[in-house]
């Protein structure tokens, strides 16, 4: 079978030789632990049965189409997340295996009865203590565990929520013992997060075993997120509300899972800049105006979401956001203050509170766990620290994270474990001790075959519009790297697993979220708010878009040059003067040949410089760096093709390995994005494009002052038929297009300077849109350039919305905006 890609961890690991007909002979579970796959007397379990022989009768070949199936899609939808531990925030692939995990039916049924009276429970529980507090007057649950919380916002304290719901969203991290019971190890009820990388998980895995998936009676995941649309627009008690999932912005773990969950359900994804308070209500920034918004799903911490009552160094959240829902004007998901019910130290007392709120026992125990801040407790924790593992009581910690507070007591050393007493002994609250509990294996694809791994399940409820609980019939499942059963984290290396909940008969719903692929062809006029943030950063994905389709031709043209046979004097100082047009952009004196150097010395090292310097402004590493950073900010409104086109992994990591920048297998155009944006979204394909033209005259009317570089091999003159055949709005210039030939990616044509004759004003790649501008230009540089352009544009209300933050952005070389150092 053929290994996996270098280029991509995002699917197992290679595996070589492995053979389809005997994908479970050699798998050795744990001894001591719960397999998933294979029971106690080493037969597989009935569910998982169909599951192996179906893949068991694919062939080699076709099983290793399927990876790479997988792989492709993947890499091609840009799934990513950003690493906690990464001082430089730097997006890692995501990692899928190609084994689900494989749920039984009735099993499956005990789980959602278990979540959904858990999450009744927690809701239960904050609306008591943001309440009357009849458990703390009660004392069912200590003082400190509530007061000394640091998630418990005290400004919150009597707002009940508009919908009288404080737990929309609930996650739980679920665990098999030994026993092969399930234990809850966390709550999650801030913000939970990860059902977006499970939406996608469930996307590839499903479209790379569609067989399977249809005869196996997968349950699917639509009718959760149907639910959960419904229910959020039942809150809002209108009919057509606008419902905003706030994000922390493309630094955070799972910006793309946010991108993603928006897109999927239509609702528009925005940080916190993004809105602002009028009257003590919440109104979306948008390019057509200030919006009222109806519901906040929100993906930001709660202490991050209000710097005027909450945290006052947040620049996450919308200051105001505490007061307007004290008044009632608007409906935030999960409410604020949530994450006081998914600290550690509330664990140890849920059975006791389950009972007297609702009178039943937990129908899935949590994880053992012992408050320090009772002297019994901490002494009992002290007696048997070989046996538990110390935690944090209040701190949190995300999806992804690698870090972990939690410290088994019998690794510690001498020094270690008196420091560890010494803590508990003054400061208990905030600690608290852990049973450590043998996790369950499940078989990950490796290089060496099937090999068991530790796992754990993230499973997601969803508050329904009749005051129930509904439970998503899957999940994220986290496996770990390592052979230890006794912790988990998601480490470098480590990766994530599809769940599959098993059906009692066929699927009959075809109920899907999904936009169809037909939609993207349809013109489609949407009513989807635009913000202004995401107006101002489409318009410099045009700007950058543009800059590096010029720089890629100027480039191209002196390589192909630069590797003719012969190249005459007088070629290679044309070639020298138009370089030179992009180190004064830069700033950067040029390289110069050293002694004894050749005519073409100097040339090669300015050439070096250009493409593969990182830290050289305006060269084709910057360029790109920029380029896709941009994007990233609006990510949720580019299409699956544009973003392929702008990812990462195309375009600057490609680079970094000396791989071709471009490829034929991304079929959108730089040139192209405004017209494949424009049809899905008219304002948006318009952004991008007066981004394209704001920068058009910037390098031409510079390249202009050097005419004699263009002197040489000028191409004959076209006219105006021809040059409107050759340049689209939108579209880069394609030679032959009114044959309509098409440009591949791996053949990008150079305007410079070959195809340019500036003597006559002759510029395909600006045809009948900015020559006229060009002319009028006094010629004093880009910022009375792109002022000008802008003062003489008609093109709609978009630019207008945004021209202040347009021209600030253009007064310096280097202006941050967003996420980016933009540079005009």
């Amino acid at each position: 079978m053929t290994p996996t890609s270098r280029r991509s961890r995002s699917v197992g690991a290679s595996s070589t030789g492995l053979s389809a007909g005997n994908l479970h002979k050699g798998y050795a579970p744990l001894a001591g632990v719960y397999d998933e796959m294979v029971a106690a007397d080493g037969c597989l379990r009935p569910h998982w049965r169909q599951f192996i022989d179906g893949l068991g009768s694919m062939t080699d070949a076709e099983l290793a189409r399927r990876w790479r199936l997988a792989e492709r899609l993947l890499h091609e939808n840009g799934l990513t997340y950003t690493a906690d531990v990464d001082p430089d925030r730097n997006e890692r692939p995501w990692n899928l295996d190609f084994m689900p995990v494989v749920i039984g039916a009735s099993e499956w049924r005990a789980l959602e009865d278990g979540l959904i009276q858990r999450a009744r429970l927690l809701d239960a529980i904050l609306a008591d203590l943001y309440g009357a507090q009849l458990l703390l007057r009660d004392g069912h649950l200590p003082a400190a565990v509530v007061l000394g919380n640091p998630h418990f916002l005290r400004p919150c304290h009597g707002v009940r929520p508009r919908d009288g719901r404080y737990l929309h969203v609930y996650a739980a991290d679920l665990g098999r013992g030994p026993d092969g019971r399930w234990w809850v190890l966390a709550d999650r009820t801030q913000a939970p997060s990860g059902v977006g990388f499970a939406l996608e998980n469930r996307v590839v895995l499903s479209r790379c075993l569609p067989e399977l998936f249809r005869d196996f009676h997968v349950r699917r995941l639509a009718n959760y997120f149907q639910a959960m649309h419904d229910s959020l627009v039942a809150r809002t008690n209108r009919e057509n509300p606008r419902i905003v999932l706030l994000t922390p912005g493309p630094a955070g773990e799972g910006y793309f899972a946010h991108a993603y969950l928006a897109r999927y359900l239509g609702y528009t994804l925005a940080e916190g800049g993004d809105m602002t308070i009028r009257d003590n209500r919440v109104y979306l920034k948008s390019v057509d105006g200030l919006k009222p918004v109806d519901l906040i799903l929100r993906r930001v911490d709660a202490e991050e979401c209000d710097p005027l009552e909450l945290r006052a160094d947040s620049l996450l959240g919308v200051a105001g956001l505490v007061q307007s829902t004290r008044a009632g004007n608007v409906t935030v998901a999960n409410a604020l203050g949530s994450g006081l019910a998914e600290t550690k130290a509330m664990l140890a007392f849920l059975p006791n509170l389950c009972r007297r709120l609702l009178g039943e026992n937990l129908k899935i125990p949590s994880t053992s766990t012992w408050w320090c801040g009772d002297e019994k407790v901490r002494e009992f924790v002290l007696d048997n620290l070989d046996r538990l593992a110390i935690d944090s009581a209040f701190k949190r910690r995300t999806l992804l994270s690698r870090a972990t507070s939690a410290v088994p007591g019998a690794s510690l050393s001498a020094d270690e474990r008196l420091a560890i007493i010494d803590q508990i002994a003054t400061r208990g609250d905030e600690y608290v001790g852990q049973e450590l509990v043998s996790l369950s294996t499940t078989p990950v694809w490796t290089a060496d075959g099937l090999q068991p791994r530790p796992m754990t399940l993230r499973v997601f409820v969803v508050a329904t519009k009749d005051d129930g609980y509904m439970v998503m019939p899957g999940g994220l499942t986290r496996v770990s790297s390592s052979r230890d059963t006794r912790a988990i984290a998601l480490h470098r290396g480590e990766g994530t697993k599809d769940t599959w909940v098993l059906s009692d008969e066929p699927e009959t719903s075809s109920l899907t979220l999904l936009r169809s692929p037909l939609s993207y062809v349809k013109p489609k006029r949407t009513g989807k708010d635009l913000p202004s943030r995401a107006a101002d950063n489409l318009f410099w994905l045009g700007r950058y878009a543009e800059r590096t389709e010029d720089t890629m031709r100027v480039l191209r043209s002196v390589v192909r040059r630069l590797t003719e046979d012969a190249s005459p004097m007088d070629n290679v100082a044309a070639m020298q003067r138009v370089l030179r047009v992009l180190f004064e952009k830069s700033h950067v004196a040029p390289p110069t040949a050293g002694r004894g150097g050749g005519p073409t010395d100097a040339l090669e090292k300015q050439l070096a410089v250009l493409m593969s310097d990182p830290t050289c402004a305006y060269g084709l590493q910057e360029t790109l760096l920029h380029l896709h950073r941009t994007a990233g900010l609006v990510r949720d409104r580019l299409s699956i093709d544009a973003w392929r086109t702008l990812s990462f992994g195309f375009q600057t990591r490609a680079m970094r390995h000396g791989h071709p920048v471009v490829s034929a297998d991304h079929p959108i155009e730089l040139g192209d994005l405004a017209g494949d944006a424009r049809r899905r979204d008219p304002r948006v394909g318009s952004l991008l494009r007066h981004g394209n033209g704001e920068y058009d005259a910037q390098p031409w009317l510079a390249v202009s002052r050097h005419g004699a570089a263009l002197g040489t091999r000028a191409a004959p003159r076209r006219s105006a038929a021809q040059l409107a055949g050759a340049r689209q709005p939108g579209r880069g210039w394609q030679p032959g297009a009114a044959a309509g030939t098409r440009r591949q990616h791996h053949d990008l044509p150079l305007a410079l300077p070959d195809d340019t004759d500036a003597a006559t004003g002759d510029r395909p790649a600006a045809a009948g849109r900015d020559q006229s501008a060009i002319r009028r230009l006094p010629g004093v540089g880009p910022i009375r350039s792109c002022r000008s352009i802008a003062a003489r544009s008609r093109r709609g209300p978009a630019l207008t919305a945004t021209a202040p933050g347009l021209v600030a952005a253009d007064r310096s070389p280097s202006c941050r905006g967003g996420a980016v150092v933009r540079r005009g």
